[in-house]
């Protein structure tokens, strides 16, 4: 946990079930195992899953306020205003942060049992890179344009679907790799903030 330090502004997408609610919750253990000061926002689409994370993280981990902001990713119209409330979680807080952090957990592998050959219908397979792809590239931007000082640090929790390829995973595979080289191309533009891609059994750092 040397790598979250100070006080500490997190957002969380992903966050209501799975690794990103994981996630979420070993930050807090962490910040407050240090005695760490946080403010952890938890985005995802289903409120309930997350107020259940909430209650649990706020449980174990004093210390650490957090905040449950319900919003569909998969809805890039929306993508603006949730990260508004995001950012307003940091501008009302008491708390001085000096790091500020998000991750990007937020995914599906959508249909699995159809072949590629047969995914032929535009809107379904825009709907899969806009949760998938664009909702991170979108997010990644504001966050670095809203925070422009203190340390900065975005993590890509990638997948081995964008090495190893599956019967079934065509476009999840496709976009957790242009996740991957979005990340890639972030970090060479700016080198002043620290991009982390993070696959369960690998960790890269740039």
């Amino acid at each position: 946990m040397a790598l979250f330090k100070r006080c500490s502004f997190c957002v969380v997408t992903g966050a209501s079930r799975g690794l990103g609610r994981e996630i979420a919750v070993q930050l807090a253990q962490g910040w407050s195992q240090q005695g760490v000061q946080s403010d952890l926002v938890l985005v995802s689409r289903t409120e309930k899953d997350l107020q259940a994370a909430k209650a649990d993280i706020e449980s174990s981990s004093p210390g650490t306020s957090v905040h449950v902001i319900p919003a569909d990713l998969q809805d890039l119209s929306a993508i603006h205003e949730a990260f508004s409330r995001c950012a307003a979680v940091a501008a009302e807080s008491s708390k001085k942060h000096e790091q500020f952090v998000i991750v990007h957990d937020a995914g599906s592998a959508g249909d699995i049992t159809q072949p590629i050959v047969q995914q032929t219908d535009p809107s379904v397979l825009q709907e899969q890179l806009a949760l998938n792809f664009t909702s991170m590239s979108i997010l990644t931007s504001l966050f670095l344009s809203r925070f422009t000082s203190g340390e900065r640090v975005v993590v890509n929790i990638s997948s081995l679907l964008a090495k190893v390829h599956l019967a079934g995973f065509a476009m999840y595979s496709a976009s957790r790799a242009a996740r991957n080289a979005l990340v890639g191309t972030f970090a060479a533009e700016n080198p002043d903030v620290r991009f982390l891609t993070y696959t369960p059994g690998e960790f890269h750092s740039l």
